[in-house]
């Protein structure tokens, strides 16, 4: 048994493989972010299909992703004043151009292989999207997207996440396979 938890397998379409060694989070991690709820990882499960015994059955992890507070620049933005992101977005409008705002970063999306292309991806980022909303406050959710992965960003676009132009350097260097491997960052604005 491995202390590593996300994996990305050939059997998933969303593999990044040919890019990225490594895991990006360990169980040990995952553990830890998932008891302290920091930063707020949200959960997909499936009920226990078996019908015997619905009371006591556990439901089936197929699915996390995480949300967290980030500047326009990528920078991630300190939320222990309690999630005011008013004042989050008071405090950086000095900081940054005209045309930047906080926003819910969305991350760490996985999805199990076996349940990829079930629309569970696309519920959790829903999810991320309403809990940027409703719980931080925030106008806008944002992913960064590795640029070589015109599958994933043509996903993101289909639900309503535009480039800003921007890229930062991928922040797991040591797991690169490819030096050009950079983040894009994609920002959607939250009804």
């Amino acid at each position: 048994k491995t202390d590593h938890i996300i994996c990305a397998t050939d059997k998933s379409w969303a593999t990044e493989r040919h890019l990225v060694t490594g895991e990006r989070i360990t169980r040990p991690d995952l553990i830890k972010r998932l008891t302290t709820g920091t930063p707020p990882t949200l959960i997909a499960e499936l009920a226990s299909t078996d019908a015997d015994d619905t009371a006591t059955a556990i439901p089936l992890v197929v699915g996390t992703v995480e949300v967290t507070v980030a500047d326009a620049v990528g920078e991630p933005v300190d939320t222990s004043n309690g999630g005011d992101s008013d004042a989050l977005n008071e405090a950086h409008s000095a900081q940054l151009p005209p045309s930047s705002c906080t926003y819910g970063l969305i991350g760490l999306l996985a999805v199990d292989p076996a349940y990829q292309s079930c629309r569970i991806g696309s519920s959790l980022v829903r999810a991320a999207e309403e809990y940027a909303r409703s719980r931080l406050n925030l106008s806008h959710a944002g992913v960064w997207v590795i640029n070589r992965r015109t599958d994933i960003i043509q996903w993101y676009e289909r639900m309503g996440f535009t480039w800003t132009g921007r890229e930062l350097p991928f922040i797991w260097a040591h797991l690169l396979l490819d030096d050009t491997v950079r983040f894009r960052i994609y920002l959607k604005p939250l009804a």
